[in-house]
């Protein structure tokens, strides 16, 4: 909607970007920009959930959210260097997600963020205890959010170029 966190926004633009210069759109990153600006991005993830038999004019503060939940703290201090994605689906489903609307998981702790020892690093919301405490459970288990306590590793993320850098000619003879 245009709102909301900036790295989230920025995470949007970008992928957005590098998919249209994917299939050939000059400057996708400015259309990405100029179409979360301008509503049209809005509009568009309405009509996807009006196909899917959603209500498409919900707002995000009208979102149910289930009535038990817990927040899972870091046994450590650090910074986070990796978040399973993987594993947070699994514990949201053990949560009851997708079936019970109420459940998920939230996350506090993002990428590259500086975390407490005993800050907390997601909160999981379920619709009965019982699914809440299994996906704690569960959480604790899998530890989902992976903290490192050397501040000179950074993350690094890059674009794999869309051309080769050189290239080899090839003689096939039969």
């Amino acid at each position: 909607m245009g709102e909301g966190p900036p790295d989230l926004r920025e995470k949007a633009v970008s992928l957005a970007g590098i998919l249209f210069e994917m299939v050939g759109v000059d400057n996708g990153r400015v259309l990405a920009q100029e179409m979360i600006d301008s509503g049209k991005a809005e509009k568009k993830m309405r009509q996807i959930i009006a196909a899917q038999g959603g209500k498409s004019t919900i707002k995000p503060e009208e979102l149910p959210i289930g009535p038990e939940s817990a927040v899972v703290h870091s046994e450590r201090a650090g910074r986070v260097l990796w978040i399973s994605t993987n594993d947070i689906v699994r514990i949201a489903r053990q949560a009851g997600a997708p079936k019970e609307k109420g459940a998920g998981v939230i996350l506090h702790a993002k990428l590259g963020d500086t975390v407490r020892k005993d800050g907390a690093l997601l909160e999981i919301y379920a619709e009965k205890n019982s699914k809440l405490t299994s996906a704690l459970e569960l959480a604790k288990q899998l530890n989902p959010i992976v903290l490192n306590n050397k501040p000179q590793e950074k993350m690094v993320l890059d674009q794999i170029p869309g051309k080769a850098t050189h290239e080899k000619t090839f003689i096939i003879d039969r």
